[in-house]
Formats: structure tokens, sequence, C-alpha cells
């Protein structure tokens, strides 16, 4: 009879009861502080304060997606794979890190009492937390109906001004249109009335009196505010062979206003008070003009010369009758982004040119004196321009800031494709963080 020795069972035991436990084990792959390479004997983070360093609306409140902060505490990695921080339950980037404070990058989580805490790796449990304020960056005014297109537009005392696109079938669609401050709708002049289909440029001039450019026409037209009757200036020369005005604007005084569009003679013009009766005086530009903005004695003209790329060009304006351009183009936004188009100029008080353009990102900004560019709020690009925008087509055009004293608002006009032929018009307003120059 063979017989077994009891200390071979025995030494037996332990290895299957260890098997036994790992096999009832279930994986579990969730983030935890207690599972590794978090679990250790790092000491727990703390935040004593919250700087916001970039994209500030207020001490304390910053833009959702946009801001950056500075999280001052105890405790943190040097490592920024090493440092977490929350907002609510979503994480932002972490920018760099230090013993005693992490920059980071917030996510876009809108709310006026967003719940901050961090962790840091080998920290048992997480830091106390902080209430930090995120603001929207930009928001959609759904005033217009659905099947109202915007095209162009401005403000003046607060009040927007846009051209809608009048239908054939429909020519209701169509006009000139003020959006009051309660959202209401005046119409300036109807669609069915209009002397053309839209309006390509707006803009508040003295008086509250608007100015119009359009297609077809060889003058401006002027609008009488309250009254709202129309008007012509002086004809600009026939010999000229105007095609279309497509951009208007007036010098910082008002007493000048600067034109042009397609004109075969090659042209740009400027036009003294009084307006209706004023002088012409004409400038070269061997192109067509796509969109005018004057900022601080400088006319910018958005347009495509001879080798049909869009570029913009600048002219120092020495009076109504005289200009000196650039030797060379103020910013070439055909190297940057081939093909597309600048449909739009606008100005914050301190330089900075804003471009409403057909380019992907839709918004360009070009930092003073040309100095470098980016595409505005990139880090958002997918809120600000929704992904389910059909093949990137999407054109941003209209761009006006808001003339209140000290907004940072800019209005533009986001077009864009949902589906092979459909078309979604909507007006955004956009907090720059900084004060425009209308």
């Amino acid at each position: 009879m063979i017989k077994y020795s009891n200390k071979i069972f025995i030494s037996f035991l332990p290895l299957v009861i260890v098997f036994l436990f790992s096999a009832c084990q279930k994986k579990d792959d969730s983030p935890s502080l207690f599972t590794a390479p978090y679990f250790g004997n790092s000491s727990t983070p703390t935040i004593d304060s919250i700087i916001v360093e970039s994209g500030m609306v207020a001490p304390n409140q910053g833009l959702a997606g946009i801001a950056v902060i500075k999280i001052s505490g105890k405790n943190y990695s040097l490592n920024n794979v090493d440092n977490i921080a929350y907002f609510n339950s979503t994480i932002g980037q972490v920018l760099s890190s230090y013993k005693d404070s992490i920059i980071v990058k917030v996510p876009y989580v809108v709310s006026d009492s967003v719940i901050v805490k961090t962790s840091t790796k080998g920290a048992i449990v997480f830091s106390n937390t902080k209430i930090l304020e995120l603001k929207v960056p930009f928001r959609i005014d759904n005033v217009l109906g659905s099947k109202q297109q915007a095209i162009s537009m401005t403000v003046g005392s607060g009040l927007i001004y846009t051209s809608l696109v009048t239908n054939i079938q429909n020519p209701a669609s169509g006009g000139l249109l003020r959006i009051n401050a309660d959202s209401t709708l005046t119409e300036i002049i109807k669609g069915s009335s209009s002397p053309v289909t839209y309006w390509q440029d707006i803009k508040v001039g003295p008086g509250n009196d608007i100015y119009l450019a359009g297609p077809g026409l060889p003058f401006v037209v002027k609008v009488a505010d309250g009254s709202w009757t129309l008007s012509t200036l002086t004809s600009l020369p026939d010999s000229d062979g105007v095609v279309s005005l497509n951009a208007l604007d007036f010098d910082q005084s008002k007493q000048f206003i600067w034109t042009g569009g397609e004109v075969t003679g090659n042209r740009f013009y400027s036009i003294s008070t009084p307006f209706e009766t004023g002088t012409i005086n004409s400038f070269p530009f061997n192109g067509i003009i796509k969109a005018m903005k004057v900022y601080n004695n400088y006319l910018y003209i958005a347009g495509k010369k001879a080798d049909r790329k869009s570029r913009v060009y600048r002219f120092q304006i020495i009076s109504g009758s005289q200009v000196t351009e650039d030797s060379s183009p103020y910013f070439d936004f055909d190297q940057n982004y081939p093909g597309q188009e600048i449909n739009s100029i606008a100005f914050s008080n301190d330089g900075f040119m804003y471009l409403g353009t057909s380019a992907p990102p839709g918004l360009v900004m070009v930092y003073p004196n040309s100095s470098g560019y980016e595409a505005f709020y990139s880090d958002i690009k997918n809120i600000l321009i929704p992904t389910n925008t059909y093949n990137n087509q999407v054109s941003f055009s209209g761009l006006a800031f808001d003339d209140t004293p000290n907004s940072t608002y800019l209005y533009v006009i986001r077009s864009r494709y949902t589906a092979a032929a459909t078309t979604e018009v909507k007006i955004l307003k956009i907090n720059t963080l900084k004060i425009g120059r209308p």
C-alpha cells in the first residue's frame, strides 16, 4: 500500500488558495487613486488659490475652453503627467508644473460654480476644492428664422443691422432688418421692394443713418434713420464700369466714405461730405475688393489682384484725396490658406485684426503689425464650428464689434452646410476679451 505524506498536501494548499482567489477576481480598468501608479506615499496636494492668467472675464471668472489658470498650493509633482486637475468631473490640460503650483488650460465646462480639485501621482486622496466661474465664450442668436439668410451685418448704438438674401420664391424672406435690444425685429427695407437681392456691406454713419453697398449699383445707398427713406449718393463714374460695390467704411471722423468692389476700371473711391453731392476721388487697385476697414488712419483692403490670391493690402490715408500703399501686402492670407476667401475685416482697439473667412477655421486673428496670426479660438473649434458641418464647408462674414462702450463682443455671421444642399445661417456673439473698434 502506498502511503501519502500529509506534508505534501499541506505544501500545495497555499498555491490552491492563491489560484482560486486569483480566478475569482474581476478586472476593473477604471482609474483610481488606489491603483498603481497613483497609490503611494506622496503627500496630498492642496489648493490655496486659483488665478485666471489668460482668458479672464473678471477676477475668478474665465472663458470655458479658453482660459488658462494658475492653481497655487503644495505637494505637486514636477512632471505634468503626474498632476491632474478636475473641473467638476472633466479633466483640464496641465501645461506646466512646479512644487507649489500648476498651470492648467480649462476644459469646456460652463457654470457659475465649477468645483476644482487636483490629484498627484502617489497621493492617496484628492486635494481640497475651490470654486471657479467659467463663462460661455460665445452664444448663438436665434432671432432669425430658418429661412432668413443673413449675408452682411453692422452694429450701431448697440443695435444690429443685417441684410437678408431675398428668395425669388419668397420675397418676404429678404430685405434689411434691425435686431433690437429685446430681440424684436424692425423691418427697414422689405425684400419685395429692395432694389437688390441683398446688400454686400452695411455701415451706420452720422445721425444713425444707414449706408449700403450692393451688387450692380454704381452708387452707395443711404437709408434715413427712423423714416427709412432711401436716397442715393453721388454716382461713381460710368466710365469706370462698376459691376458691384462689395465694401464700404467711414474714416474715423466720418468725413469720408471709402468704397470699392468689382470695378472694370480697377479703382476704389472716397466720397466727401455732404455725401449726396460730395467730391469723388478714385485710386488704383488692380483687382476685386471683398472687404474694407479703416483703422488708425490706414485703410485695409481684402481683395484679389491679378494673381487671384486673397491678401490684405494697407493704404495710409494722407487725406481724402491721397493714399499711399504699403510696398508689400499687409497679410498674405492665401499663403496660409490657399484658395480660400476673406469676407470681412474687424479690428480691436489694440490693433488685432479679425478676418471672417471661408477657410476651415472660420475666424483668423492677425497680430498687430502683421507679426503673426492664429486660428481664433481654435481650442473650441468643434464647438464654434459644429462637428456635423458637411465637408468642412463653413464661412464667416459680417464681422462687427459691438459699439457699446468697453464692449468686447464681436458679432459674426456663420454660414455652414449641414448636408450637401442644406445651409444653416446663424449670428454669433463672441466674447473676444478685447474692446473693439466699431
